[in-house]
C-alpha cells in the first residue's frame, strides 16, 4: 500500500461491454494520480469493500430505466460506507444518443440514482453507450430493437471517449484537491490509524 497517492475503487457493471471500455477510460485518466482497482461487478456478487479505498467511481449500464440490478443493490448495501468517502456515480445509455428528449430521458435516470440512497458524490455523469442486438437477450431483442427504430436509432458506437476523459479529469481534480486537504488522514482515523511513527 502506498500512502503517498489515494486508493481509488472503478467499479463497473456492463451488460453488454459498452460500459467497461467507459470504465477503463476513467481509470486510465486517474492512475498517475492514484492507485487504481478497476472492477466489474458481477450478478448476485458481493463486491469489494468500499473500506479498502478512499474514494469509490462506480457506474453502470441503463436497462429498464434503471441501474442494473447488481451495482443498485453494491450502492445501498454499502450506503454507510460510501456516505464516508469521496463517490463519483456515471451511467451509461443509449437515450443520450437520442437528442433533446433522450437528454430529458437521461436525467430521469441521473435523478433515480441520486435518490437510491442518501449518499452526496461528487458528480453523477451520464454517457451514451452502444446499440448491439447481438449484445441484448434474445427475450428483450425484438422489443428493443422496435424502441430503437421509434426513436430513430441506429446499431453504432455513440460513445464519445473525449467526454469521458474528461469527466475523468474532473474527478482527478477533485480527488486531488482532497486528497492534498487530508483525504488519507481521514480515513486512517476511520481505521483506528493514528499515523504515528514509533
Amino acid at each position: 500500500m502506498n500512502r503517498n497517492r489515494p486508493e481509488v475503487l472503478v467499479l463497473y457493471a456492463s451488460g453488454g461491454g459498452s460500459t467497461a471500455l467507459m470504465a477503463e477510460l476513467i481509470a486510465a485518466e486517474l492512475e498517475d494520480f492514484a492507485e487504481i482497482s478497476l472492477q466489474r461487478l458481477e450478478p448476485g456478487r458481493k463486491g469489494p469493500d468500499p473500506e479498502n479505498y478512499d474514494a469509490v467511481i462506480a457506474g453502470s449500464a441503463i436497462r429498464y430505466d434503471r441501474w442494473l440490478t447488481q451495482m443498485t443493490a453494491y450502492v445501498e448495501s454499502n450506503e454507510q460506507s460510501l456516505q464516508r468517502r469521496s463517490v463519483a456515480f456515471f451511467f451509461s445509455c443509449l437515450s443520450l444518443a437520442g437528442g433533446e428528449d433522450g437528454r430529458k430521458q437521461a436525467r430521469t435516470y441521473e435523478n433515480r440514482i441520486r435518490n437510491l440512497t442518501s449518499i452526496q458524490p461528487l458528480s453523477i455523469q451520464g454517457f451514451a453507450g452502444t446499440l448491439n442486438y447481438s449484445a441484448i437477450p434474445y427475450w428483450i431483442r425484438i422489443p428493443f430493437r422496435v424502441g430503437m427504430k421509434i426513436k430513430g436509432l441506429k446499431e453504432g458506437d455513440y460513445r464519445e471517449p473525449e467526454a469521458i476523459r474528461a469527466w475523468g479529469r474532473r474527478i482527478k481534480a477533485e480527488l486531488r484537491r482532497r486528497w492534498e486537504n487530508g483525504m488519507d488522514r481521514d480515513r486512517d482515523l476511520r481505521s483506528g490509524k493514528t499515523g504515528a511513527v514509533a
